[in-house]
């Protein structure tokens, strides 16, 4: 079983208001993290708010792999990237066996916190997430290299942590991945 942990960084909470900045999945067995980003393509220079070759290269990338570890990436990640797939006519991702770990800390324990930053920090990780920073991410938004190469270490922390969470609570989903 191919395993990848998957999150998404956008400019808005809605697909339809926000478009895609970048996205990181991380590999369980080779634990190298490919990050996609949207001035990595051609047209972003030119028409830097248009994410259809970035949205596609995530789908094309994910396929790859027989199950993604998110973290509410079933309400927030994997509808992003749909709903932007269908802005665009694109071909919509596949069904992907999907493990959303945000689900399994809010049925199986219980902390005062459900986000993961909280859980990773409870739970004693070395790895943690970075600090949001709303004038950074505005930046990022606007065409700022330096503002989105910020965005993009802070979605690849964010895959690492997600990993490290998968590694502490894996006791309870082993059964999935099997």
């Amino acid at each position: 079983m191919k395993i990848g942990f998957f999150d998404l960084e956008c400019s808005n909470l809605d697909a339809d208001f926000g478009r895609i900045l970048c996205g990181c999945i991380r590999d369980l067995k080779t634990q190298k993290t490919i990050t996609l980003s949207c001035e990595g393509f051609d047209s972003y220079k030119s028409q830097p708010w248009d994410d259809k070759l970035l949205c596609e290269a995530i789908r094309n990338e994910l396929e790859k792999y027989d199950i993604i570890v998110t973290w509410y990436g079933k309400l927030f990640d994997v509808r992003f990237l749909q709903a932007r797939l269908a802005i665009h006519e694109s071909e919509e991702l596949k069904k992907i066996k999907h493990i959303d770990l945000y689900y399994q800390a809010k049925m199986k324990l219980k902390f005062a916190s459900n986000r993961l930053d909280n859980v990773a920090r409870v739970l004693k990780l070395t790895e943690q997430k970075t600090r949001l920073d709303p004038d950074i991410w505005v930046k990022a938004t606007a065409g700022s290299l330096d503002a989105l190469e910020y965005v993009k270490k802070h979605c690849e922390a964010d895959v690492r942590v997600l990993h490290g969470v998968y590694n502490k609570l894996k006791v309870y989903i082993e059964r999935i991945t099997k």
